[in-house]
């Protein structure tokens, strides 16, 4: 028998000899302390990537194809992770999935881990890049104004770059790792915890100088039921806080028109084939009517909102600080 196994980091050598059973033993422990153990400590992290995928898609299969791994692998792991803490992340719903009370604590903490982690990455990394910083904007609300602040601020800061998404149907700040701020507005001032209020504007209706409504200054919502109302899609950031407008007083409305452009928009009201509502300070059109609204408090505030960790990030720190002075004027 030539059988040649060295692991000297462990103490065990057999060259061309009997293996006994305490050798067995010292084998078997050196392949867990070298090998297995390395390797579980390799997978800690991707096992925590499983997790989370796993807890946004609460379904293994939809998960493991987006981490590009096997079903059973990625139940194995999640298998091995529960066991590891001892509880149930998880709990199964017919053939889906959702996470636990405690799956649900677990998933924030890992979040935030992997936050620090990420942050901790990329400040690393501008500053191997001689101070050039990466920015994630994701842009739901004042989408011309946003442009021309990232304008502004890109003169005064040539190091750091920018990765926008305009994206007005859905607020994932608090879901996507890779968002650093988010630009949104909102009724409410101070709606959420790590942001601040850039602007707050009133909500006016916009009607062409021909339409019959353009004799008012002043309508109630009540006066609107029967008009053609152009409207952004629903579930726009825009359109939500519009939406409630009517759901606060009690009357319905008819939406002729839904469009995704602002630019559109404007220009169907503008040419008299419909109504809608504009900022008064985000919006300038020429050619209509403004006119406020009498029965409800029709404003929004312009928030700008970031993730916990991302002050890691010097560029956005800069940002932060610079668009708060940007907006002084709009107050």
């Amino acid at each position: 028998m030539n059988l040649i196994i060295t692991g000297m980091e462990c103490g065990v050598q057999l060259e061309n000899g009997n293996i006994s059973t305490r050798d067995l033993t010292e084998l078997s422990m050196w392949f867990r302390t070298c090998n297995i153990e390395q390797e579980d400590r390799k997978m800690e992290l991707l096992q925590l990537q499983y997790f989370l995928a796993v807890a946004e898609t609460e379904h293994m299969t939809i998960a493991a194809n987006k981490m590009n791994v096997s079903q059973p692998v990625l139940s194995k792991s999640i298998s091995n992770l529960e066991e590891e803490l001892g509880v149930s992340l998880f709990e199964r719903v017919g053939r889906r999935i959702r996470l636990s009370s405690s799956g649900k604590l677990f998933q924030k903490n890992v979040r935030k881990a992997m936050e620090i982690l990420d942050s901790s990455v990329r400040e690393v990394q501008g500053l191997e890049q001689g101070g050039f910083y990466e920015i994630n904007i994701q842009i739901e609300a004042i989408v011309a104004l946003a442009a021309e602040l990232i304008c502004e601020f890109s003169i005064q800061h040539p190091n750091v770059v920018f990765k926008i998404e305009q994206n007005e149907t859905r607020r994932v700040c608090d879901k996507e790792k890779d968002t650093d701020i988010l630009i949104t507005s909102t009724r409410w001032e101070g709606a959420w915890p790590n942001s601040i209020t850039l602007f707050s504007e009133e909500i006016v209706l916009a009607v062409a100088e021909s339409h019959h409504l353009s004799q008012y200054n002043l309508v109630k919502l009540s006066q609107l039921e029967k008009e053609r109302f152009v409207e952004r899609r629903q579930g726009n950031n825009f359109r939500k806080i519009t939406d409630s407008f009517f759901r606060e007083a009690g009357v319905s409305r008819n939406v002729t028109y839904e469009c995704d452009s602002p630019q559109m928009m404007q220009q169907l009201i503008g040419s008299g084939m419909g109504i809608g509502f504009i900022g008064t300070k985000s919006v300038k059109m020429a050619g209509i009517k403004k006119i406020k609204i009498d029965d409800i408090r029709c404003e929004r505030f312009v928030e700008m909102q970031w993730r916990e960790y991302c002050n890691r990030n010097r560029g956005v720190c800069e940002f932060i600080d610079f668009s708060k002075e940007y907006f002084k004027s709009f107050v």
